[in-house]
């Protein structure tokens, strides 16, 4: 066996043997070129080919293997200080008050743009939708015609319309209508397009998405293409990009399966294939029952090895971790008091329940109504509203968000 280093890889020459075309089979992210008949594999594996095969260690490919540590050590410590600098972009202030980044939200920034292709794993609540703007406000510094597409569920456009009206001066465009006024839409000058999963899977619209070449996609939910059978995720993997942003609060909702479909999209060649990425990291066992075979999946392995292939893609930040940068929870009591309408509706069921119960009814639908009266009582009868919508608007100007037109 001969091996060589060629660009950060392992170029791996042998005559034909099967029990050796075997062994180096196991290896997670090998390659083979049918061209020159040759395997290769990233360098950062040459301690698993020499533990697989041993003469390697003759071919005093040590030295290589100890310079290219030391570069990444080098590299790492340098990109700790790039996640460090101070993110300069301008956002609007809301409420009248300036709208600046945490540190953590800085951190986040700075590590899709040094990786390019990355995933954002961070707590519900702890703004992964204005860091993901962020990062497309920084690359608009250097590409003014910048063009960003937001895959997002559908609950969610009119969130992303309003988080960019809120901090940005940016333009933003959701796609949505029958097929004629979407293809009018696609043509938007806007940097924003907003378009849901589900428009993404019809063959007319990936057409058209797929012929773009945008700046940056940011998939919000990104659990949404976590399995890699699915149109979500073949959808996604034909539309063309520079930059590649996934979001989502938890990234594995039931197995590690999960983790390779997101990370797949995110960089095809990080873990090879299926199979390779399964037999390394998941333990199978068969189960048989009567004339039926199925695996079923009992544990894992490796993880210490699968969190260092991820860490370069992934960056995960819980509430505890960011909890000293949040600021403290403010909770108010707001005491609203019945408008004239809403008191007598209220006090008609009420004494409508006292009725049920004197005459040794069950109350509880009535109770039930007596809660929606003071809530929201136009759920129960044609007109008038609840006191509460009011003031809940009004809450909602004090800090920010209006209602548009």
């Amino acid at each position: 066996m001969q091996v060589t280093v060629e660009d950060e890889k392992l170029i791996v020459r042998f005559q034909y043997n099967p029990n050796t075309v075997a062994t180096i089979k196991t290896l997670p992210r090998r390659e083979y070129d049918p061209i020159t008949k040759t395997w290769s594999l990233p360098l950062k594996d040459y301690p698993v080919l020499i533990k697989l095969f041993p003469s390697v260690k003759e071919q005093r490919l040590d030295d290589i293997f100890k310079e290219y540590l030391n570069n990444k050590e080098m590299e790492r410590v340098k990109k700790e200080e790039q996640l460090c600098k101070k993110v300069e972009i301008n956002l609007k202030p809301v409420g009248g008050r300036e709208s600046i980044l945490r540190k953590y939200q800085e951190e986040a920034v700075n590590f899709t743009l040094l990786n390019k292709n990355s995933i954002l794993n961070l707590a519900i609540g702890c703004g992964k939708t204005i860091t993901a703007i962020c990062t497309a406000l920084v690359l608009k510094k250097c590409k003014p015609n910048l063009k960003v597409l937001i895959v997002c569920p559908t609950s969610l456009k009119w969130h992303w319309e309003s988080e960019i009206e809120k901090f940005t001066e940016e333009t933003s465009v959701i796609i949505e209508g029958n097929f004629k006024k979407r293809k009018e839409l696609y043509n938007n000058m806007a940097t924003f397009t907003i378009v849901n999963y589900e428009t993404v899977r019809i063959t007319k619209d990936l057409n058209i998405l797929s012929s773009i070449n945008w700046d940056l996609i940011i998939a919000d939910e990104v659990t949404k293409i976590k399995n890699s059978k699915t149109k979500n995720w073949k959808s996604l993997n034909k539309l063309k990009t520079s930059y590649k942003i996934g979001l989502t609060g938890s990234i594995i909702e039931n197995n590690l399966n999960d983790l390779y479909s997101i990370l797949s999209w995110i960089n095809p060649r990080i873990f090879g294939g299926y199979w390779d990425f399964r037999k390394r990291y998941m333990i199978y066992r068969k189960v048989v029952m009567g004339y039926q075979t199925w695996d079923e999946l009992v544990g894992y392995k490796n993880l210490d090895e699968l969190k260092k292939v991820i860490h370069d893609v992934l960056m995960k930040k819980g509430k505890r971790e960011i909890l000293k940068e949040l600021p403290p929870r403010v909770e108010k009591i707001y005491l609203v008091d019945l408008d004239k309408k809403q008191r007598n509706l209220y006090e008609n069921i009420e004494n409508e329940a006292w009725d049920e119960v004197e005459e040794g009814c069950n109350p509880l639908a009535k109770l039930t109504y007596l809660r929606q009266a003071v809530n929201a009582p136009e759920t129960i009868q044609e007109e008038g509203i609840g006191s509460k919508i009011g003031v809940l608007k009004e809450i909602l100007e004090e800090i920010g968000i209006k209602k548009k037109g």
